[in-house]
């Protein structure tokens, strides 16, 4: 393979970090100069973009993945500039049609949901094309190896453009309106610059006669498209039943929690950036005993990563939440339910797309469904019960209970585990971490310093465990061979 999982991991994360580092600060900006309910209009029009971009992507976002690999593997130009061109034109045609629809069912939602940003969330519902169109392309380009351009178009495009342009129209003009118009135009700006990188990808292609596989194609992306759109409604089914129950405040003050919370997602997200593609080319080469190994390690990694961040965000969590403002504060018990259910997430690792990479992307897809029905149900019931602790609780649930299912799966069909003899290598990092964190935390009165000297000591013992005792040379020698 042209690049090591290691190397095409480690471009993904740098680019997941400038991504949460701006979509970070963007709400901190609108928690701290519009307050927390404009936070909340802003999360529900969030869950309206996202949704309808991802039905719109007609799970075209996984099948580029799938197929560009192989249509380069066999050297197959005609294949793959029709697939390319499919690329585009899907979102841009099912977006058009989902924007349309939402657009006229609006008026009815907005007063279900009792939100004073109808006119900010109706402005959005413009960008779910470009969103869905953005994301398409961000894959195609993973798909063919070239993670550098999905971090340029998504998480330095995208979010920059969206801290750039949105947050200038908070400063200036100091409205959520603004806000939604410079975000529409960021989609825009994000969307041509993800056309010009797909188009340096393709010079050698470009001469070619488009065959288009759609009957095959849209077979595999529909299928898998399920299991997206299931996903997405899950992840923003608490905020949606919030806001259905609750005030925009309320919303608010849960987004910064959860948020917060979905940092620790960083080495997760770096590796399902590049997995799926990795996944399906050793799937295609018949490697099962190299992949299931790359799985192990790769879930050792996370898991011990993601539980030294959730140990630290747990003792600084009141700390964290006040940049958003002193009010956020009351949502510290919210962040700590949320981070259990995150630490439970990384120790899974890349599960669901193993399953989808490895042919079981119908049983991905009924398992998706099944916890998405779950979820809102237990989220009807907490939220309507308990407030928004009940969504968190709810949330926290669902995402084990899916992860949990999905590792079963791989262990009684493929006889793959997450876990092997070597992951006991990273339980050293793990303890000496956190008693370090432990040990130093409070020993500053002033909290911001405190942090500042914990997290930075911690993390240098933290590599030097790591490079003496965890990082083992199976690891060294398995990751540079894929």
């Amino acid at each position: 393979m042209k690049n090591s999982i290691t190397s095409l991991a480690s471009i993904a994360f740098v680019g997941k970090l400038l991504r949460r580092f701006g979509e970070y600060g963007l709400l901190i900006l609108i928690a701290q100069e519009l307050g927390a309910a404009a936070l909340g209009v802003y999360s529900l029009a969030l869950v309206f973009l996202e949704i309808g971009g991802r039905t719109s992507q007609l799970g075209m976002n996984v099948a580029v993945q799938k197929f560009i690999p192989s249509f380069i593997a066999d050297d197959d130009h005609d294949r793959l500039f029709g697939l390319s061109l499919l690329a585009i034109a899907t979102p841009l045609v099912v977006g058009t049609l989902v924007a349309g629809t939402l657009y006229l069912l609006f008026p009815w939602i907005v007063t279900k949901l009792d939100t004073s940003g109808g006119n900010v969330i109706r402005i959005f519902l413009f960008g779910i094309p470009l969103f869905a169109l953005i994301h398409v392309i961000e894959a195609a380009t993973r798909g063919f190896k070239e993670t550098k351009y999905a971090v340029y178009i998504r998480d330095v495009g995208y979010a920059g453009f969206a801290l750039l342009v949105g947050g200038t129209a908070i400063l200036v003009r100091q409205t959520l309106y603004s806000f939604a118009l410079g975000y529409l135009l960021a989609l825009a700006l994000s969307a041509c610059l993800g056309l010009y990188y797909l188009y340096r990808l393709l010079p050698s292609v470009r001469s070619s006669s488009p065959m288009f596989e759609s009957r095959t194609v849209y077979r595999y992306s529909t299928t898998v498209m399920f299991a997206g759109i299931a996903h997405y409604v899950m992840v923003w089914t608490d905020v949606l039943v919030i806001g259905w129950f609750e005030s925009d405040a309320a919303v608010g003050h849960y987004e910064a929690a959860y948020q917060t919370a979905i940092l620790l997602s960083f080495a997760l997200l770096s590796v399902n950036a590049v997995f799926p593609s990795v996944a399906s080319d050793l799937y295609q080469r018949d490697s099962l005993d190299v992949l299931e190994r790359t799985y192990q390690s790769v879930v050792k990694w996370i898991a011990s990563l993601t539980f030294l961040a959730a140990v630290f965000m747990s003792i600084y969590a009141q700390e964290i939440l006040s940049i958003f403002g002193t009010s956020f504060e009351s949502a510290t018990r919210i962040l700590l339910m949320l981070l259990v259910g995150r630490v439970i997430l990384s120790a899974m690792g890349p599960c669901g797309y193993l399953l989808s990479m490895a042919g079981q992307e119908r049983l991905e897809t009924a398992n998706v469904i099944a916890v998405s029905v779950l979820n809102l149900c237990l989220n009807v019931v907490g939220v309507a019960r308990y407030g928004i602790m009940g969504a968190a609780v709810a949330t926290t649930f669902s995402v084990s209970v899916l992860n949990l299912l999905r590792v079963f799966e791989l262990h009684f069909l493929l006889d793959m585990k997450p876990v092997s003899k070597d992951s006991v290598y990273g339980l050293p990092v793990i303890v000496v971490g956190a008693a370090t964190m432990l040990f130093l935390s409070g020993t500053f009165d002033n909290s911001i310093f405190d942090m500042i000297v914990t997290g930075t000591v911690s993390g240098v013992v933290c590599l030097v465990v790591c490079w003496k005792v965890a990082f083992t040379s199976n690891d060294r020698t398995l990751l540079d061979s894929v």
